[in-house]
């Protein structure tokens, strides 16, 4: 994909091949409903999408000091050396740490003062290496001085995610490679082995069986929420708690920010639980907290609250730390209104101009954008950018034109041989797109709503408005039902469900996107398993587009959804006999399921439909020639 119009590009061929794959792989044979799903899904140009998101890029601030260098022997030469020869996880002697990442370790490692941290900052700013480093130079110094293994844990590190937890096994074998068994950690969840691992001998610095986690504890234990309550009150795993009694005094919560309500209150708990029985106080322990970056006022103060709260210590043991990025200055500028059109054409199709890059400097608006991204402690949507800029949060394609002009320019590097080595990009940017999946289509009752007026469902639609979203009553004033299809000639009805005489909508389930694809098979269904496998829909309620001599009789609601036949906003409804339930249109019926289907399509779907749009954005390698889809990698996983 060219990097001329990168962002326009993306979203307009992922949002537009969704909604291509959405309306042809719902069998949606009605001219009218497709051409009008075709508008309603792709409300904005976006489809699918939701509102994108965009961060700058540029480099975080770095401190004045290099490893190899550091102010009052902070760190221990060993460490500095392992971290150094860690090959692919190094952390050189000849770099400069970030600010934030040095002034954690000053936090963390001042012998004077216990403090707690909680690391605030943006994806890929290292937050790791904030609390990382800190721990594995107190372990160290203990195993230095005693010159002989650790046993038992010292440092906790809870993770909401196996995915999460897992990142960190090749960082901490590097990392601690150097000490062999005396520094060791384990990795321990649902998916640790009990008592053989093929690789166990492997590696004398990881733990990779519960029976050796039990038999000689780890001093770094990485696990979740829910391994650690069942660790606590198995009795299996007592000989981890009786080794490693008055020894804790590191917990690490990453993520923290995604406990919030009742898990936190739950999360608050364990800790003190986990503290109870390991045998120490919260005084003696540094609790270290990651969070997504808080843009709101006092965001400080909110953060060494939360937690506080969250592990029993007092706020002002709490310290807060955040990264910055380094934006760096623009030549002197004179500001004006440059027109897109008119910087574009400067040295067209070549992203290293320095004549293009003094231009952009120069205008207004990409002034304006460079600015509201690379001063925002937090990403900021399209919508936002567009109000900031346009004064109207609709504009999103004059947005992205910009966004994409900005973020493809650069001034070439010093490097005459090489002018792409050492380039300065104006506007270095991450974008962040979030794909809905399809929870149902939404219907108006009235057949002469006002709302389809001037929309292809304005001929011979036997309903009303049809919605991609769920909502109550139509802007027209009457109710609104699920729409679902006939199973056998995709005739639209309607989906209700009958309670003390009002006709109201189907809950939405709570499940979870990933079984929204799931379908009854019936050919695989044996006779003797139908009476098991028939969904309960004896409370359903099916309103069909026409009236049938034989399968319908006629009802009327009003706009409170109340069966009614003296109200004068009355609805007239034909309902499909619940002794025989069958199309309208076909007289289709199936005893083994309902004879229609709902519109529900989830993840897996729409991964599959995105993966090809997102392989074809990613950089070519290379070796393009010599490798598959020319050296483009892409990854995913689910937890």
């Amino acid at each position: 994909m060219s990097t001329e119009n990168y962002y326009q590009n993306l979203i307009k061929q992922a949002a537009s091949r969704s909604v291509e794959a959405t309306i042809s792989i719902l069998g949606i044979t009605d001219k009218g409903l497709r051409q009008h799903l075709a508008q309603e899904l792709n409300n904005n140009n976006l489809g699918l999408l939701s509102d994108p998101v965009f961060e700058s890029m540029f480099p975080w601030e770095k401190s004045e000091y290099l490893m190899s260098n550091l102010p009052d022997n902070l760190l221990l030469p060993s460490l500095i050396d392992a971290m150094n020869n860690a090959g692919e996880h190094k952390f050189g002697k000849d770099w400069f740490p970030f600010k934030h990442q040095y002034q954690s370790w000053t936090t963390l490692l001042n012998p004077n003062e216990k403090k707690s941290l909680v690391v605030t900052s943006g994806t890929g700013s290292g937050k790791t290496e904030c609390f990382m480093v800190p721990i594995l130079n107190d372990l160290a110094k203990e195993y230095e001085k005693n010159n002989k293994p650790l046993v038992g844990v010292r440092a906790l590190f809870i993770y909401p995610l196996n995915a999460l937890i897992n990142s960190q096994r090749e960082r901490l074998r590097a990392w601690t490679d150097a000490y062999s068994d005396g520094l060791r950690f384990c990795l321990y969840n649902g998916n640790t082995e009990e008592n053989r691992h093929k690789d166990q001998g492997k590696y004398s610095n990881e733990i990779l069986t519960r029976k050796m986690m039990r038999k000689t504890p780890a001093p770094m234990l990485v696990t979740n929420a829910t391994m650690l309550e069942y660790m606590l009150v198995r009795q299996i795993d007592e000989p981890i708690i009786q080794q490693s009694q008055g020894k804790l005094r590191w917990i690490v919560l990453d993520e923290a920010h995604t406990y919030i309500g009742s898990q936190a209150a739950e999360l608050s708990l364990l800790l003190r639980r986990v503290m109870h029985t390991f045998g120490v106080e919260a005084k003696d322990v540094r609790f270290i907290a990651t969070s997504a970056t808080i843009g709101d006022a006092g965001a400080d103060l909110q953060l060494q609250k939360y937690l506080a709260s969250l592990s029993g210590v007092n706020i002002d043991q709490v310290v807060v730390v955040g990264g910055k990025r380094s934006v760096p200055d623009l030549p002197a500028s004179n500001l004006q209104n440059i027109t897109l059109d008119k910087i574009t054409q400067i040295d067209k199709n070549n992203h290293l101009s320095v004549e293009r890059y003094n231009a952009l400097a120069n205008s207004n608006t990409a002034i304006k954008l460079r600015t509201a991204l690379s001063h925002s402690p937090v990403p900021s949507k399209l919508s936002e950018l567009s109000k900031q800029l346009f004064d109207d949060s609709s504009h999103y394609q004059k947005t992205l034109e910009w966004i994409d002009a900005c973020s493809n320019t650069s001034a070439p590097g010093p490097n005459k041989k090489k002018p792409s080595h050492d380039a300065k990009a104006f506007l270095p940017l991450r974008g962040h797109l979030f794909h809905q999946v399809l929870s149902g289509l939404w219907c108006c009752v009235d057949k002469n709503c006002s709302e389809k007026k001037d929309t292809p469902l304005s001929n011979n639609w036997a309903f009303g408005r049809v919605y991609s979203q769920q909502r109550n009553h139509c802007d027209c004033g009457a109710p609104i039902f699920e729409l679902v299809f006939c199973n056998n000639c995709n005739t639209p009805h309607l989906m209700a469900l009958e309670s003390n005489g009002n006709y109201i909508q189907m809950d939405r389930e709570s499940v979870d996107e990933f079984s929204l694809d799931y379908e009854i098979a019936e050919e695989n269904i044996e006779e003797s398993d139908t009476e098991s496998k028939i969904p309960d829909s004896s409370d359903n309620i099916i309103i069909a587009p026409i009236a049938h001599s034989e399968l319908t009789y006629p009802v009327s609601i009003d706009s409170k959804r109340q069966l009614s036949a003296q109200s004068t906003d009355t609805f007239d409804l034909n309902i499909i006999s619940p002794e025989k339930p069958a199309c309208v249109c076909c007289e289709y019926s199936s005893f083994r399921s309902p004879f229609y289907r709902r519109s529900l399509l989830g993840t897996p779907f729409y991964i599959t439909n995105t993966i090809p749009t997102l392989l074809d954005a990613c950089q070519e390698s290379n070796e393009a020639n010599d490798r598959p889809n020319r050296g483009r990698r892409l990854i995913t996983f689910t937890d």
